[in-house]
């Protein structure tokens, strides 16, 4: 989140013109990384939406091409 990160990095830095930070208050800095299982874990569920949503897609083209094909076989007067 940008917000976020001014909210945190902007009281360090000490000049208003052109504000740095200093290598210690870099290496101070805490980084938050998720372990190995949880991004394995968030990968396995992204993978499985992605197959969900393509089932999802080509059942709403198919659905799509029925309606259009009675759609047709409607107005020609077939059914």
């Amino acid at each position: 989140n940008p917000d976020a990160t001014k909210v945190l990095i902007k009281p360090l830095t000490r000049r208003a013109g052109q504000p740095h930070l200093n290598s210690k208050q870099i290496s101070e800095f805490l980084v938050l990384c998720p372990s190995k299982e949880l991004i394995d874990k968030f990968t396995e569920i992204v993978k499985k939406t992605e197959v969900k949503r393509a089932r999802l897609l080509l059942s709403l083209s198919l659905m799509n091409d029925n309606f259009n094909a009675l759609s047709q076989r409607a107005f020609k007067g077939e059914l």
